[in-house]
């Protein structure tokens, strides 16, 4: 197993040992997410630097747009075009938080979160500067 950076915690690496159970010839790199998009596409670039041909991601940049792609998943779907890599992303970290519900349009062509069932149609959330919300 090679870590090229470690990062500050230890799931990445004990994913890795576990596809290492599955597949105990593989040669295996791992490279911290880093601390902000930037630093993730340049560890993108430093697992292809390696050599790597299957690339699998576990981490969210809650800011980045949901219906285009933004600074990742453009980084992402070039090095794809360009590289002719498998890149894997993990989906579904926050399953325990998050609202499922059948669409209802009251007309407006947004979901009314309330069903028609109040004046209050809008999921309204303040985060503040430099935290996140659980």
């Amino acid at each position: 197993m090679h870590i090229l950076s470690p990062g500050k915690g230890t799931e990445g690496t004990v994913i890795l040992e576990v596809v290492h159970e599955v597949s105990p010839g593989a040669e295996l790199y791992f490279h911290s997410a880093g601390d902000n998009k930037l630093e993730f596409n340049r560890a993108v670039d430093a697992l292809i630097a390696e050599g790597c041909q299957i690339i699998c991601d576990d981490v969210g940049w809650p800011d980045e747009p949901f219906f285009e792609d933004g600074i990742v998943a453009s980084h992402v779907r070039e090095v794809i075009e360009d590289q002719g890599i498998l890149y894997v992303s993990a989906a579904g970290n926050d399953a325990g938080r998050h609202y499922q519900g059948m669409f209802f349009d009251n007309g407006s062509g947004w979901h009314d979160f309330s069903s028609g069932t109040s004046t209050s149609r809008n999921i309204y959330i303040d985060i503040p500067q430099g935290r996140r919300r659980l």
